[in-house]
């Protein structure tokens, strides 16, 4: 009797003892949407801005924007990733990112819903004051106006590649970039920093550089045998600091000079008055990769458009009255200064010469 009476104290002193098993509390679905990492093959750079719902991409030239590539990125545990109404799959899924493409990710709860943008474009080449050629140096452009054939100007834009590749040799032109105090004519122009002295032209040009622009303020050269300087009474911009993919300019600018000549078949000096009025039109068309004899370069490429109507009076008579415009492609380089090609065209676009550098 006294075993059943101590086993049954014992066994309700264990059951009392025993607490029940709280229940476990109820799984909340992750409600997060964020893009925590975006990058695609090749990518200079990715900059996510959570705030925006976007990433910004920077690629390297010669890298097509359209081709097709698989997005590595990271989402929320839980959270689902598409394009319309296409799942997408880091590393797998194929895109091409030519225009923004819209992310949107579903939180795993199924009701937070993020959209992402995602702009892939190219990086930014600009050519500065610092790029610009410095006194005592000199360039050598080689000339080829006749083996054009296979050549091509494409389209302006952005990371454009283009080919000038087995170009041929006609002739050499040289550049001298000088200090205008070792130039005979320096103390002419006192505001001009830089003489650009081109060998095939019969005038020196004075240039004034700030971190803005290159102005030309005047000319110094031959005419009949007698050297004359023209300043400029209304300066022209040749360049502009930065010049980068979409700068442009306009700008217009005037020589004028009244001296005497001797003007065959004459044979005293006369008066002669001199005025060139010129207009430029500047753009910054294009940024990519050339290829030209001499290696490959990024550049910015400028289209520029001049034209000059100059105007002689002899003795008070016209004597000259000319209009006359230049086309050409400049692709500028910040290591290489100069152009490291300079295309004319004419007015419908067609190639005329190539100047590259030696």
């Amino acid at each position: 009797m006294k075993n059943i009476l101590f086993f049954l104290i014992f066994t309700v002193a264990i059951f009392s003892c025993k607490k029940d098993k709280p229940e476990p509390a109820p799984t909340i679905p992750n409600s997060a949407n964020a893009l925590i990492t975006f990058s695609i093959p090749g990518q200079l750079s990715s900059v996510i801005s959570p705030g925006a719902h976007t990433v910004v991409i920077t690629m390297p030239f010669g890298v097509k924007l359209d081709s097709l590539v698989a997005a590595n990125f990271t989402i929320p545990s839980g959270a689902t990733i598409k394009i319309g109404t296409i799942p997408q799959t880091s590393d797998v899924t194929l895109n091409n990112f030519i225009s923004p493409i819209t992310y949107t990710i579903t939180a795993e709860n199924g009701t937070a819903i993020q959209d992402w943008t995602i702009t892939a474009d190219y990086e930014t080449y600009s050519y500065l004051l610092e790029d610009f050629p410095t006194t005592n140096e000199s360039f050598y452009m080689q000339i080829d106006s006749t083996n054009l054939q296979g050549y091509s100007l494409g389209t302006p834009g952005k990371g454009k590649v283009w080919n000038f590749l087995g170009l041929g040799i006609e002739a050499t032109d040289t550049l001298d970039f000088l200090s205008p105090s070792a130039h005979p004519a320096g103390s002419q122009f006192p505001n001009s920093n830089i003489v650009i002295k081109d060998h095939s032209s019969s005038f020196d040009m004075f240039a004034t550089l700030s971190t803005t622009k290159s102005e030309l303020i005047g000319m110094y050269g031959s005419v009949n045998g007698m050297l004359i300087s023209i300043p400029t009474t209304n300066r022209l911009t040749n360049l502009i600091f930065p010049s980068e993919f979409g700068v442009n300019f306009t700008d217009d600018g005037a020589l004028q000079k009244d001296t005497t000549v001797t003007i065959p078949p004459i044979p005293i000096p006369v008066a002669v008055s001199l005025q060139v009025d010129i207009n430029t039109v500047s753009n910054i068309d294009a940024n990519g990769i050339v290829n030209t004899p001499i290696g490959t370069f990024k550049c910015i490429r400028e289209y520029n458009v001049q034209t000059r109507h100059t105007q002689v009076l002899v003795a008070g008579s016209p004597y000259i009255n000319q209009y006359e415009t230049t086309r050409t492609y400049n692709y500028f380089n910040k290591e290489k200064g100069y152009p490291v090609l300079i295309v004319e065209v004419d007015s419908i676009g067609n190639i005329k010469k190539i100047k590259h550098q030696k």
